[in-house]
């Protein structure tokens, strides 16, 4: 099965994620309710992954704050060793502007190894579907693509 199988199946489950994302963001709203992402209403991206081996079972992550104490080991050690730096500080190893962590692809992984497969190896093993943006759907129903971030490149070697 090649890279573009596991994209469109991938982009199809993130795609529906935003949608779930965006109705209950929308209903918090109307009800006058809290954000319920940080100070947000809406993440600021959310992706799914899989691996070829376990295609039909996926891990979602949203952007949100990193904080180290949620990140399965493998993935805590994976970023400081390829970003070079703890989770939530700056790489030292990309230009990123974004912190250590905070991305919805370690997020992703992070849900995937701790729910469905904590063997796997992070950094080969894992598919990502293209980053949207729930918050942007507006009345076309189109979600805003994003582009992998520096650290994320860096990191993954199928967030290419």
């Amino acid at each position: 099965m090649g890279l573009n199988i596991y994209k469109q199946f991938l982009d199809q489950k993130v795609r529906s994620l935003s949608e779930e994302i965006d109705k209950l963001c929308e209903r918090r709203r109307q009800q006058g309710k809290a954000p319920s992402f940080g100070k947000y209403y809406h993440p600021a991206i959310a992706v799914s992954c899989c691996t070829s081996s376990s295609v039909g079972k996926i891990g979602k992550g949203v952007a949100c704050e990193p904080r180290i104490s949620v990140y399965h080991c493998k993935i805590a050690n994976l970023l400081k060793r390829k970003l070079g730096n703890v989770i939530g500080g700056k790489s030292t190893k990309t230009n990123c502007c974004y912190p250590i962590g905070q991305c919805a692809e370690p997020h992703a992984a992070n849900n995937y190894l701790k729910v469905i497969n904590p063997y796997i190896n992070p950094e080969t093993d894992l598919f990502f579907s293209t980053p949207y943006r729930p918050r942007t759907k507006g009345p076309i129903k189109v979600f805003k693509v994003f582009p992998y971030c520096e650290n994320c490149r860096s990191t993954f070697l199928n967030c290419r």
